[in-house]
């Protein structure tokens, strides 16, 4: 893995994309704690739900978490030895959060009215600003962070894995009713277009 690093580290491309990819990441966390306290004081839509509406709310924090991190550990064990599909999973990640950004700012919505709190410490604590936030809701964060995760991964079993957390994180959050159906189906579709985008730099580099 060392060898593996140290020649990565040598190519001027790949020392480009990890100093792009680095300072992109500073400029989005120091932006994210004004940027949703302005998102969670605005006023929002609250969308008619036909998922949602189907079924009573249920706290499913314990799992939504523990998939969460277990699927978030588990890729990077299967990334970390690999550079560039870690460095392309990262800009996948920080492209995502990007949009997701762009996506809350002209999609206003308010919660569900049936939602059940789902309080994420870690989250709260490096994006948010220590603060609780309900708004940030198009697309689901929790499941588009798996979905570049999965995206950076090379083809092998662990991709399916990680897929597994990535369908039931999703369900976790539209079964306790934190985000609409919509915010859950996008994350998927947003990450594997952010994807084919990075892949035209990275291909002859990745494949």
């Amino acid at each position: 893995m060392k060898e593996r690093w140290k020649a990565a580290i040598k190519d001027k491309k790949f020392r480009i994309h990890a100093i792009a990819s680095i300072t992109l990441a500073i400029i989005l966390f120091n932006t994210f704690p004004r940027f949703f306290e302005w998102v969670e004081a605005r006023h929002g839509y609250v969308l008619n739900d036909i998922v949602l509406n189907a079924f009573t709310p249920m706290d499913v924090s314990t799992a939504t978490f523990a998939f969460l991190y277990s699927g978030i550990i588990f890729a990077l064990v299967f990334l970390i030895p690999h550079p560039k599909h870690f460095l392309l999973a990262f800009e996948i990640y920080l492209l995502m959060l990007t949009m997701r950004i762009v996506t809350i700012y002209i999609v206003p919505l308010n919660p569900p009215s049936t939602m059940l709190p789902l309080e994420d410490p870690i989250g709260t604590a490096i994006a948010y600003g220590g603060k609780f936030v309900t708004k940030d809701l198009f697309f689901s964060g929790h499941t588009g962070t798996l979905c570049a995760l999965f995206f950076g991964m090379k083809n092998n079993w662990g991709k399916v894995v990680v897929l597994i957390c990535v369908t039931i994180v999703g369900s976790c959050v539209l079964l306790q009713h934190v985000h609409y159906t919509i915010d859950v189906l996008a994350a998927p579709l947003i990450c594997f277009i952010l994807y084919r985008i990075v892949m035209i730099r990275w291909k002859k580099d990745i494949l």
